[in-house]
């Protein structure tokens, strides 16, 4: 045994495993640091139904649903204009007329803000139709882009509706069958 214990060969190769070993312990440590955004309770969790992973993956399905079902509802009410914010809709168009201020050569500084703000809306009305019509393609959009995340969600399952709309990852829709789940 003293024969191999001091032969350099044996030296080597005990030194190769143990760079490997050191290697592969920090590269656990990197993934594990990389694949749970630095928290490390997860490693103390008893349970993942009540880690804080789960309740926060819980948390963004259960947002993403109230905003589908309480802002958005469908489509159609959608394109019907159901979501746009009159405020929204009149800061807007404030922001176009301070630019027909500063750019048109028909504001007349002698008139009214009432009387120059009626020349606004009748010449500007393609841009204010465009400006609603923006706004409106820009919820369709984040609509879609809701749903895509929603069906992307294979689990847990998820069920919601507000009676007329309904939004769902599966064929159940009882809520007994749902209490089979741990969650």
């Amino acid at each position: 045994m003293k024969k191999y214990s001091h032969l350099l060969t044996t030296k080597i190769i005990v030194f190769i495993i143990m760079i490997l070993c050191f290697t592969g312990v920090i590269k656990a440590f990197v993934e594990a640091e990389v694949v749970n955004d630095g928290d490390f309770g997860i490693v103390f969790e008893d349970d993942y139904l009540s880690s804080s992973t789960f309740v926060q993956e819980g948390e963004n399905i259960a947002g993403d649903l109230t905003r589908l079902i309480g802002e958005f509802k469908s489509e159609e009410h959608i394109v019907n204009g159901g979501t746009i914010n009159e405020d929204q809709l009149k800061s807007e168009e404030e922001s176009l007329f301070d630019g027909y201020q500063f750019n048109s050569r028909n504001y007349n500084p002698n008139l009214s803000e009432e009387e120059n703000y009626k020349k606004f809306k009748e010449e500007y009305a393609d841009k204010i139709s465009q400006v609603r019509d923006r706004l409106i393609k820009n919820d369709v959009r984040d609509f879609h882009l809701t749903l895509q995340k929603l069906e992307e969600v294979e689990g847990p399952l998820y069920y919601a509706s507000d009676g007329v709309n309904v939004y769902t990852n599966t064929t159940k829709t009882e809520s007994e069958q749902f209490k089979t789940y741990p969650s």
